[in-house]
């Protein structure tokens, strides 16, 4: 009995399991939710750089902006790409 009812037990999970993406890896499909941080972590590796005090903000976990948590002068930049990425979906 056991071991038909572990055996039921590990199909069943099966059945539910999540297949992670592999790291720096970011899905841009419209069917799923929207994955902010893996995205800005890649960015970052690619050489995007923010001024010190930005970061991702949400409300809600659907809809981000850009906020600060320091004064940052008029006119002073925010954030940088490189010339060479060039963002696209």
């Amino acid at each position: 009995k056991f071991v038909l009812l572990a055996s039921a037990i590990a199909k069943s999970a099966n059945a539910f399991s999540y297949k992670a993406l592999p790291t720096g890896v970011v899905n841009l499909a419209s069917s799923v939710e929207r994955d902010v941080y893996t995205m800005a972590d890649w960015a970052a590796s690619y050489g995007v750089q923010q001024a010190a005090g930005v970061q991702l903000t949400s409300y809600d976990g659907k809809d981000y902006f850009a906020a600060t948590d320091q004064d940052i002068p008029a006119g002073s930049p925010v954030m940088y790409v490189p010339n060479d990425l060039t963002f696209t979906s």
